[in-house]
Formats: structure tokens, sequence, C-alpha cells
């Protein structure tokens, strides 16, 4: 789906490659946020919004574009993760509504660069239209 309709270079070495970096990324917040707590909680719970709003983008694609997007199956369990994110530390007061906030901003931002960046390679490779059997205003 991304090399069909957005960037015909994407490849397996390009998604395992940039998946790796992500987890690695995140299992560094982790380690930081147990050894330090306080605002270290903004990595890893910036890496939860983050991985919630690729979920709703997964979502929405496959709904615009009726066709799986990969990822969806996967996105529920980050949005379970979220409810006991929560759950059990917002609303018990582990985590400050400021820590949320900012959290929420970074997560949510860092998930436009990363779909910007894959609207941009449409641009680039497609002019902006969506190739194969279905096209947007088809919709």
């Amino acid at each position: 789906m991304i090399r069909r309709d957005y960037w015909p270079g994407y490849d397996g070495k390009k998604f395992f490659g940039f998946n790796t970096l992500l987890l690695c990324l995140l299992a560094v917040g982790l380690i930081l946020f147990d050894g330090f707590g306080g605002a270290w909680v903004l990595w890893p719970l910036s890496f939860a919004f983050l991985f919630v709003t690729n979920g709703l983008w997964h979502f929405l694609q496959t709904i615009l574009l009726k066709e799986y997007s990969p990822g969806l199956i996967t996105s529920p369990i980050y949005w379970v993760l979220l409810y006991f994110i929560v759950r059990y530390d917002w609303l018990a007061g582990v985590i400050t509504p400021s820590q949320w906030l900012a959290a929420m901003i970074i997560g949510t931002i860092v998930t436009l660069l990363m779909f910007g960046s894959v609207w941009y390679f449409r641009l680039k490779f497609h002019g902006g239209k969506l190739h194969g059997t279905r096209a947007i205003n088809n919709v």
C-alpha cells in the first residue's frame, strides 16, 4: 500500500529499519523513566500517544480507501494501553495534567511529521493522486 499509493521506493528494509529505530527509542525512554522517573515520563507517554494516533491513521485510511491498512490489527492494543494509562496513572494522579498535555502534543506532532513525510512522497511521486483501482474521490 505504501509503495503503490505513496512512495514507490519504499521496501521492507526501510520499514524494518524505521520501526526498529522507533522501538529502540521507546526502549531508551522506558529505561530513562525507570531509572530517573519524574519528567522522563514524557518520553514513553509521548510514544503511547504516537501509537494511538498512528492507529487512528490506519483506521481512517481503512475506511476512506475501503481496503485493509497494515497496522490496523495492532492499533486496538494501543487504544487499550491508553485506557489503562488514563485509568491507573492519569486519574490516579501519577501523571500530572501538564505531563499529560505535553506528551499528547509531542506524540501527535511526531505522528503528523511521520505522515507528513508520507504525503510528501505521495505528492512527489504521484502528484497527489492515488494510483490503483480506487481514488479518494470515489469514496
